[in-house]
């Protein structure tokens, strides 16, 4: 149950939603992560563009917001169950 023992999943969508899922205590309501996507792309192991892909695909499904070197997501709940 502990999220560090969980498989990540297909996709650079899954890997992204598991590492913030690693870096939160509670994964409900608002986060904010102050991290650029050349560092994230360096953790999830893709290339930056494609992680900006990735970030505007779930934007566009309104799980996160993307600002200069911050994602938001608005509720933590709704990008687990992608």
């Amino acid at each position: 149950d502990r999220p560090q023992w969980l498989p990540p999943g297909d996709g650079l969508e899954a890997r992204i939603i598991a590492f913030m899922h690693t870096h939160v205590q509670r994964p409900a309501g608002p986060k904010l992560f102050g991290i650029s996507q050349s560092l994230l792309g360096s953790y999830v192991g893709a290339d930056p563009r494609y992680v900006a892909a990735a970030l505007n695909r779930m934007a566009a499904a309104d799980l996160v917001q993307r600002r200069h070197r911050m994602i938001v997501v608005p509720a933590f709940e709704k990008l687990l169950t992608q």
